[in-house]
């Protein structure tokens, strides 16, 4: 007996097999729009660059999500577990760290924007290939936040310059955490045997 292909249904009750053209998820979402979000009340203190370096902040944070939850799942599919959940809580900490933009520019009346996000890398060669590409894309992370904090000081925006210094505290933390995997990777080298006993590790 032939298998009839799976289907989804949407809202308005249509059926479309997930073979159909508007599925492909190389495109971008239905709907998707280059609107601008609205300002209640237009506040002196938070200027048009700053709102445009708060609302890079939260697109680059939450697209650290999802690489960091491409990750997660590739390594759950691979079999190392603990380095899965400890990869998934990474995702959603990146999450987090978006609301403190949100919450800043919500403050001064400006509604935040929702980001359309870029599909990260799906596949990798292995752990030391992820704990890698992490502790590098950290590094980026900072110089981000950092060519942020020297806008402020430029600007005299000692308010935004105070919630760099939080990020910047956070990715202290962040590069403590991809550093020490980088070191065991040194010391212990990537053999099976090593990979598995740090995956443990991972899982606390």
């Amino acid at each position: 007996m032939e298998a009839k292909p799976r289907t989804l249904k949407r809202p308005d009750s249509k059926v479309v097999g997930l073979a159909d053209k508007h599925m492909d998820i190389s495109k971008p979402s239905e709907g998707a729009t280059n609107e601008v979000p609205s300002v209640k009340t237009k506040n002196p203190l938070l200027g048009d660059s700053c709102a445009s370096y708060l609302n890079y902040r939260i697109q680059q944070e939450e697209y650290s999500a999802r690489i960091y939850l491409a990750m997660s799942m590739w390594l759950n599919n691979e079999g190392y577990m603990g380095a899965a959940a400890l990869w998934r809580t990474y995702s959603d900490e990146e999450m987090k760290h978006a609301d403190i933009a949100r919450k800043y520019m919500l403050s001064f009346g400006i509604q935040p924007a929702t980001p359309r996000l870029d599909q990260p890398k799906q596949t990798f060669s292995g752990l030391p290939e992820i704990i890698k590409m992490s502790f590098e894309h950290e590094i980026e992370v900072s110089k981000q936040i950092k060519e942020m904090a020297n806008h402020s000081l430029a600007d005299g925006d000692h308010m935004l310059y105070e919630l760099c210094l939080a990020y910047l505290k956070e990715q202290v933390e962040e590069h403590d955490k991809t550093q020490t995997w980088m070191d065991k990777l040194e010391a212990f080298g990537t053999d099976k045997i090593a990979l598995r006993l740090l995956d443990n590790e991972m899982a606390g």
